[in-house]
Formats: C-alpha cells, sequence, structure tokens
C-alpha cells in the first residue's frame, strides 16, 4: 500500500515548500518516538511516515517527468 504523502502531512496538493517544511516540523515534534505520549511503537509508525513523506515532497527534482515516461515508452513500443 503506498502512502499519500500529502494526506499524511495534511496538506493540499498545491502546498509550498514552506507550507511542507512548518507541517513536517509540527508533526515530526507532535510523533517523535521520545517525545509522544502515545506508545514507542505506534509514535515509530507515524513519525516515519511523516519522514518519508517530507523527504519525498521536500526533493526539488521529480525522479522522472511525465515527457521522460512517454518518451521511454515510445521506444519500447516502437521496437517492437
Amino acid at each position: 500500500m503506498s502512502l499519500d504523502y500529502y494526506d499524511v502531512l495534511g496538506l493540499k496538493r498545491d502546498s509550498t515548500p514552506d507550507e511542507i517544511a512548518r507541517a513536517y516540523r509540527t508533526l515530526s515534534l507532535k510523533w517523535h518516538p521520545k517525545l509522544s505520549k502515545e506508545d514507542s511503537k505506534t509514535a515509530f509508525h507515524h513519525f516515519s511516515q511523516i519522514s518519508e513523506s517530507y523527504e519525498v515532497l521536500s526533493s526539488r527534482k521529480p525522479i522522472f517527468s511525465l515527457n521522460e515516461i512517454k518518451s521511454k515508452i515510445y521506444l519500447v513500443i516502437s521496437n517492437f
């Protein structure tokens, strides 16, 4: 099951990098295993999802652009 990174951080799809960073800081303090009032397993689970979401959303360059994917598909199809 894949995560909805925006949902994990409680953000809209058009959030700015500053909003992403602010949400990450707030939630990471709330769910940090050593600071959370929840049991450590639950806190660790939430904290890892929050960290993964921030890592993905804060990266400036997407892994593949849509045009790159289309061109690779075209190359594969044209070789058959």
